[in-house]
């Protein structure tokens, strides 16, 4: 049996390897994510000219599939970068590889993740922790999911319909469109994800034409990937609205954001749930909500799965000396005696961010 590792770019992903990377993505559930969707590295390929892909080959017939980027330094991350909320290897739940051939393969001398799927064998011993990442289950349904949300005792889900009425009779007659987009709406909702970035000091991901230019080439995706752009209007007013991305029954709920004229009637809330409403009417099983403890997620995500995040690397000194290093930077946020060195890192914070995003 002959087995080995190519590496093409990314814009060179043909119909053959599109079809035999569709089908695994579709047969594994732990990779039904659509950031595994060969529509979402060829989207990125157009927008970037540092993405590759290494392709695992059984006699002469592709088998596994690992996108990734890689700086002039030999360093890799995710395609998509600080974007990309799953990723991993593209294969069956049973295949089994070597990171570190794989990253010799690829020429890297790293591979820096923080979103990956678990199950990746290959990258198990390079992680540092791992996290939840939420998500909604609706395969019984919207009703019962929002029955589940009312049980638990959310008084947010509980309120949700009241300011909904409420929002229509003072503004205007309510209307929900789900995957419906026009430039003008994905400028407003750009604007909007800006100001709210300002407000809370955290780095603008709009700030860098790339990501502007691959929202708006999703948007336009005819294929079984999309970029799926949900608004929320009151009268003439939009509301709220969302960008996120979709593959067959799974949502992944990215880019949120609202009119704060309109915050009274809790438009963010009004906006998910109004989405898994009619998600769930057109198909939709799954809204993933990504890792983190925002309340939004702890609140009306139903599940989680976990994700890694880690570094590996070619050198096991360096791998060695990188994994002591994250693991001070765990205790240093942890402790108390941390303080200095926080304060510092928050300082830093802007630089690295905006670097990860170049």
């Amino acid at each position: 049996m002959n087995e080995k590792i190519r590496i093409i770019r990314g814009h060179e992903i043909n119909a053959d390897l599109t079809t035999a990377w569709l089908a695994l993505h579709q047969k594994n559930p732990s990779i039904s994510s659509p950031y595994f969707h060969p529509e979402f590295t060829k989207a990125v390929a157009t927008v970037r000219s540092d993405v590759f892909v290494a392709i695992f080959e059984r006699d002469d017939e592709p088998v596994a599939f690992f996108p990734f980027q890689r700086d002039r330094n030999w360093h890799g991350r995710p395609v998509g970068g600080r974007l990309s909320d799953f990723h991993g290897v593209i294969a069956d739940e049973q295949f089994t590889f070597d990171g570190a051939e794989l990253l010799k393969a690829c020429d890297l001398r790293s591979y820096r993740f923080d979103h990956l799927v678990v199950n990746q064998s290959g990258f198990s011993d390079s992680y540092v922790k791992t996290e939840e990442s939420w998500y909604i289950d609706l395969s019984n349904g919207y009703d019962a999911y929002f029955q589940g949300l009312k049980k638990a005792g959310s008084s947010d889900a509980k309120n949700a319909p009241r300011k909904l009425r409420k929002l229509e009779r003072e503004v205007g007659p309510i209307e929900f469109r789900l995957c419906n987009a026009d430039a003008g709406n994905l400028d407003q909702l750009l604007i909007w994800k800006s100001e709210q970035y300002q407000r809370t000091g955290l780095t603008d991901v709009f700030a860098f034409q790339w990501t502007r230019d691959l929202l708006r080439h999703l948007v336009d995706r005819g294929c079984n990937l999309c970029g799926c752009f949900t608004s929320l209007y009151a009268g003439d007013h939009l509301v709220a609205a969302h960008f996120g991305l979709r593959s067959g029954p799974v949502l992944h709920y990215w880019f949120p954001a609202y009119d704060p004229e309109f915050g009274k009637y809790s438009p963010g809330t009004q906006l998910l749930l109004e989405g898994a409403r009619h998600g769930a009417e057109q198909g939709i099983t799954r809204i993933d909500l990504g890792k983190g403890d925002e309340r939004y997620k702890l609140t009306y995500g139903t599940d989680a799965v976990m994700v890694a995040e880690g570094v590996i690397r070619t050198s096991r000194f360096a791998e060695q000396t990188s994994r002591m290093i994250d693991n001070t930077k765990n205790w240093l946020k942890a402790s108390p005696y941390g303080a200095p060195a926080r304060q510092a890192a928050k300082l830093l914070r802007p630089f690295r961010e905006r670097k990860a995003f170049q």
